[in-house]
């Protein structure tokens, strides 16, 4: 106040005049009001690093955080079903984002395809990729904003997703629930491990031809480095991504021919062996190893087959159409790699008809004797071998030496139809295989398709111009 009262005031022994002390409380109030004098440049940078430093100190450290905790729980099947459905859920974006690009490479709608390889190309060559894919990304999170939002519903290109429904009344058993879950994750899992073994032996020189390969495309990989600027490097990787996205992918898919010819990368992936192959073919005699190294080549052009349609061989089994349409295939059947792996034939090859996924019953004779023992198997046909195995095996998942005969076509001599039995009524049932090296010629009895048999073994030998098949 500007006026004090006698009363307010109050000298001391000095004659100095003194507030009261409620003015005194209104004072310290006016001055805990007013901000502190702000630190020079020098304390605020201590303060700052003394703050840093403090967080790698023990005191007060705190407990673990609550995004580190670690699901233990026990086994149930409402809990497996439920995360099943959050799983398939919320993975529905991801698998409808892929089937988006997968029908665009697939060419499902030409137009629009050759649309986005137009654009592609052109960024490309621009130097303008990185660019589109980060307006494509901003386009797409506008998308979902506006989604959320509710406004896309409204515009008509958005809207809310799919309820999660329960449409099965009459569910699986809990325990069918659980095998049939736990099937899926055994097969994902072996074809991530197979890849990743693959990937490993090709890196550790298992296999020569792709060691071979990787090699030298890494060496010119570096004399492109050190004689083309990186612009122009960019450009010819992006060029030829595109290409083989875009264009070689799609003729592989709809010409299997091409992609056998041409298709190198795809087919030494395929031939690369896993730990389980490299095991059981380094625990092969040097005479097996080199029975499985015959591979015969394929003639060109091949030959017609010769069976007639009644016998079934011509519509997938013999010739032209049955080796055209599993020598190209970009992927065998699972019973096809199971069989090739307990015979330790690498690279795969698929089983010709008529002989079939099962092939064909029949039994191992030895020629000449009257009585015997039979050997009851079945008989297979690839593209490169004439394969028996053992019925009753002592072990199916990988079969001992007596248990199988790889016969290699390209080491037959000839094959004919053979009656073992003379007093028995009939042509016979029986086929005669001579090979090299062999005194004895194979002979597999009780064979209830022989002449279907016989003709796509000899279809075989003719589509890989083999001399036995061509004179037969």
């Amino acid at each position: 106040p500007l006026f004090r009262s006698a009363e307010s005031t109050s000298v001391d022994e000095k004659g100095n005049e003194s507030l009261s002390q409620e003015e005194r409380g209104d004072a310290d109030d006016l001055a805990q009001l007013q901000p502190p004098p702000k630190p020079s440049l020098f304390a605020r940078i201590k303060i700052e690093i003394a703050d840093r430093l403090a967080d790698f100190t023990d005191d007060d450290q705190p407990e673990k955080l609550a995004e580190d905790f670690v699901y233990d729980y026990p086994l149930t099947y409402k809990r497996l079903k439920s995360n099943l459905k959050r799983f398939t859920g919320n993975f529905k974006l991801v698998l409808r984002t892929v089937g988006l690009f997968q029908d665009v490479l697939a060419w499902k709608n030409p137009l629009l395809t050759l649309f986005v390889f137009i654009i592609y190309m052109y960024s490309v060559w621009t130097g303008y990729l990185l660019h589109v894919l980060l307006l494509l990304c901003i386009g797409q999170v506008g998308i979902n904003w506006l989604n959320a939002g509710g406004v896309g519903k409204q515009l008509g290109f958005g809207g809310e997703e799919g309820r999660n429904e329960d449409r099965e009344t009459n569910e699986k058993k809990k325990m069918q629930l659980v095998i049939d879950v736990a099937r899926q994750v055994q097969n994902k899992l072996a074809l991530v491990a197979d890849g990743i073994e693959k990937i490993k032996n090709l890196l550790m020189w298992r296999h020569r031809e792709a060691g071979n390969r990787l090699l030298s495309s890494l060496v010119y990989a570096l004399l492109f480095v050190f004689f083309l600027s990186p612009p122009i490097l960019f450009r010819l990787a992006g060029f030829g991504l595109g290409v083989k996205v875009f264009v070689l992918s799609a003729v592989f898919r709809a010409f299997p021919k091409v992609e056998r010819r041409y298709g190198s990368v795809s087919q030494l992936y395929r031939a690369l062996p896993t730990d389980a192959q490299l095991k059981a073919y380094n625990s092969l005699t040097e005479e097996e190893k080199a029975i499985r190294k015959r591979v015969v080549k394929r003639a060109s052009p091949p030959l017609p087959a010769q069976s007639p349609p009644s016998s079934g061989i011509e519509e997938g089994g013999g010739g032209e159409s049955a080796m055209d349409s599993t020598w190209g295939r970009q992927d065998l059947c699972a019973a096809d790699v199971e069989f090739c792996r307990r015979l330790v034939i690498n690279p795969p090859e698929p089983r010709l008809q008529p002989f079939g996924e099962k092939g064909l019953k029949c039994t191992l004779l030895e020629k000449g004797k009257t009585f015997q023992i039979p050997s009851p198997g079945r008989l297979h046909l690839t593209h490169s071998f004439l394969c028996w195995e053992r019925m009753f095996a002592k072990n199916k998942a990988q079969l001992e030496k007596d248990d199988y005969i790889l016969i290699p076509l390209c080491d037959v001599t000839s094959i004919k139809k053979a009656k073992p039995i003379s007093f028995v009524p009939g042509k016979g049932m029986a086929l005669e295989v001579s090979v090299l090296d062999r005194q004895k010629p194979y002979l597999f009895g009780a064979i209830l398709k022989r002449d279907d048999a016989y003709e796509a073994i000899i279809n075989a030998g003719k589509a890989a111009g083999l001399e036995w098949a061509l004179t037969a």
